[in-house]
């Protein structure tokens, strides 16, 4: 049975190291590449994505607890996948960072012109694109939710139909490139068999009682 408690504990940790190393590298990147290119100047900039990119930070903190609660080891190997990932991201961002040129926010004023520019401003150096952190959490999450048998198929649905959009806001409030989107899905595919195989036994044994 999943102690909570524990999750809970596993879960802050894991947020607080991945947060620590995304900024950490974004200042520590030297050079950059640039990414993004004709194709990315024809997708158009819709600011009012910026509340379904946001909404990934819910996703991130939330899906250990859904899974938590059909199933320990999808839960487990949910996390252990999240683990890898950000141990193969720090390499990549470190060894290879890149960056994309982003428009200037919304000239009206609202809460929309708001997030985006806060989103920019946080964010500010805009590197790191290359896997999207983003886009390879939302594809996590697609896979276990149908991995998690016990989990009712309208939650499937909504966690595909959710996930997919935010992949999409990633391209529409130009925060990413498409090639970040399709390293993301080769990072998912290494994370789920590095977690299924070497890293969900000791997380299951840290969530459970």
């Amino acid at each position: 049975m999943t102690d909570f408690g524990n999750l809970a504990l596993v879960q802050l940790i894991l947020l607080a190291v991945q947060g620590a190393i995304y900024f950490f590298c974004q200042y520590a990147a030297k050079h950059p590449h640039y990414v993004g290119g004709a194709l990315e100047e024809k997708i158009p900039f819709i600011p009012a994505f910026i509340f379904l990119y946001l909404s990934w930070f819910p996703l991130l903190i939330g899906a250990p607890f859904l899974y938590a609660l059909y199933s320990a080891s999808s839960c487990a190997e949910y996390l252990g996948a999240i683990v890898a990932m950000i141990a193969i991201c720090i390499v990549v961002y470190l060894v290879y960072p890149t960056i994309i040129e982003r428009p200037e926010p919304p000239e009206s004023r609202g809460l929309v012109r708001f997030l985006v520019a806060s989103t920019y401003s946080v964010d500010r150096k805009s590197v790191n694109c290359i896997p999207s952190i983003h886009c390879t959490v939302s594809f996590l999450n697609i896979y276990f939710a149908f991995a998690c048998l016990n989990m009712p198929l309208i939650l499937k649905l909504v966690m595909l139909v959710w996930c997919l959009g935010i992949c999409a806001s990633t391209l529409l409030v130009k925060q990413h490139a498409i090639i970040d989107i399709v390293w993301a899905a080769v990072l998912t595919a290494a994370c789920i068999p590095i977690s299924i195989f070497l890293l969900s036994d000791p997380v299951l044994r840290l969530i459970c009682r």
